[in-house]
């Protein structure tokens, strides 16, 4: 693969970023896992007068149910979404300042995915479990997983816009000294 030619790739960092992705997995799993055994389907508790409330309800299409009663292939497209972007580990340096918008986003988009993967594959039947209503404003019932989907797709926008395209770039010096070493070619 020529463009992955002058990459180099920061192992240390690529395992904390999977570790970070499986504790929002986690995270979103064990919260959906609370309003599934502690709520009626449809129950809906004040948690913030005012702003929010906790409401369990399942969701069986994508964002704001949309496609309704597809959920199997969403589940698919959903894995399929989640393998192709973890190519973008390939990048994932937590060493670099200018690319820390990129690891969080990814992150964030990652663990979102499987969570909502998670639920597509062993609740078809039901839907994605979601339970938090903003009241402060006409909205839809989300969960943690949707969260980080959603700050992960803005992180990553301004990564994208706002970053400029050789900051992201190795400095010349840092290629030479590999090449010197031997560690990419010319």
């Amino acid at each position: 693969m020529k463009f992955l030619k002058n990459i180099k790739v920061n192992y240390k960092s690529i395992i904390i970023g999977w570790v970070l992705v499986l504790l929002i997995v986690l995270f979103d799993q064990l919260t959906k896992l609370y309003f599934v055994k502690n709520y009626e389907l449809g129950e809906s508790r004040v948690f913030i007068k005012g702003l929010i409330n906790w409401t369990f309800l399942y969701n069986d299409g994508i964002a704001f149910s949309w496609f309704s009663g597809k959920m199997r292939l969403f589940a698919v497209v959903s894995l399929v979404a989640g393998i192709l972007m973890s190519f973008g580990f390939v990048y994932f340096d937590l060493t670099k300042k200018e690319m820390i918008l990129y690891n969080i986003a990814l992150v964030f988009i990652l663990g979102g995915c499987f969570g909502n993967m998670i639920d597509r594959f062993f609740r078809p039947e039901l839907g994605v479990v979601d339970f938090i209503e903003p009241t402060f404003v006409d909205f839809a019932i989300f969960n943690v997983a949707d969260s980080f989907l959603t700050v992960g797709a803005i992180l990553l926008a301004i990564h994208t816009i706002f970053i400029p395209e050789k900051a992201k770039q190795k400095p010349e010096n840092e290629i030479k000294e590999e090449v010197k070493e031997g560690t990419i070619d010319d």
